[in-house]
């Protein structure tokens, strides 16, 4: 699991994850798509960009302030999240070729 804050040193230690453990799982926070994109590229198996979830959980903080009830708010927001690890899954695809 890396969860490094400078994208090249993530991208550095993959690199050297794979050297020392060639076909292990790696997951990774990143900081957006485009970095899930190059460390996906490189290996990593699972990425969480830090953007996305920083936004749901605002979002949400936004909603419970307007007065929107908690299940709703997690519905909301799961919706989003659902979406858009898709997206991120369509990268981590063997046969992408985005």
């Amino acid at each position: 699991m890396i969860t490094l804050d400078e994208a090249e040193a993530a991208e550095r230690a993959v690199r050297a994850f794979q050297a020392i453990r060639p076909g292990a799982p790696i997951f990774a926070r990143v900081r957006d798509r485009a970095h899930g994109h190059i460390l996906t590229e490189l290996g990593t198996v699972h990425v969480v960009p830090e953007t996305l979830e920083a936004s749901l959980q605002l979002g949400a903080q936004v909603l419970g302030s307007l007065g929107v009830v908690a299940t709703e708010i997690a519905t909301i927001i799961d919706g989003y999240r659902d979406h858009d690890y898709a997206r991120l899954t369509a990268l981590e695809a063997p046969d992408n070729k985005l």
